[in-house]
């Protein structure tokens, strides 16, 4: 639901009220990681850019990127102009702790 950039509200309508602050608080975690995720991939990307001359060969870009692994995928993806929304969500898991659901 998140990934789609709908509004979770209709979501959280089936939930019980006790859990509403449980439930927002996975929304949120997942949407900072999200954030995280985007930032770190511009600002590695921008760095990469800044780093190269602005004639660059493709292959000194794979260089620079291949030592950010974390961000590899997303780093080309921003290099072809694509959007890397999709890849973020896909990297993204709810935590889990037993205290994490106590209401």
């Amino acid at each position: 639901m998140l990934a789609t950039g709908k509004d979770y509200a209709s979501l959280l309508a089936g939930v019980p009220d006790e859990f509403h602050a449980w439930a927002m608080g996975i929304a949120e975690s997942l949407n900072e990681q999200f954030d995280f995720l985007i930032g770190g991939a511009h600002a590695e990307h921008s760095a990469i850019l800044d780093a190269l001359p602005t004639d660059f060969e493709r292959k000194e870009y794979a260089d620079a990127a291949a030592m950010l692994p974390n961000f590899r995928p997303a780093l080309f993806q921003l290099l072809d102009g694509r959007d890397i929304s999709e890849w973020a969500w896909k990297q993204i898991r709810p935590t889990f702790t037993k205290e994490s659901i106590d209401v």
